[in-house]
């Protein structure tokens, strides 16, 4: 489940890009809709803001800090590429 942490919130960067940056309501509803849904789920924790607990090491061990910045350059790098390269917005008219 640690592979997931990077993929899951570059997911959650791409859409929070398209909604800041694009001027078409029925867009901006959809990509907020994405950034900020979670669905239940029967077993184990997938990665979201709501989970992030579960890195926390009992011994204290630095695991959920470095899953923090983990998280902080995933969303940074992937918000970054997605508003500078923009998307095709043609089917969303």
């Amino acid at each position: 489940m640690a592979a997931f942490v990077g993929w899951n919130f570059s997911l959650f960067a791409v859409a929070l890009a398209v909604a800041c940056k694009t001027r078409k309501a029925s867009l901006r509803g959809t990509a907020l809709s994405c950034a900020v849904l979670n669905v239940k789920e029967y077993s184990f924790g997938a990665p979201c803001f709501l989970t992030l607990v579960n890195y926390i090491d009992p011994n204290g061990s630095a695991n959920f800090v470095y899953t923090l910045i983990t998280v902080a350059v995933v969303c940074v790098v992937t918000f970054g590429a997605t508003w500078i390269l923009g998307w095709d917005e043609s089917d969303f008219d």
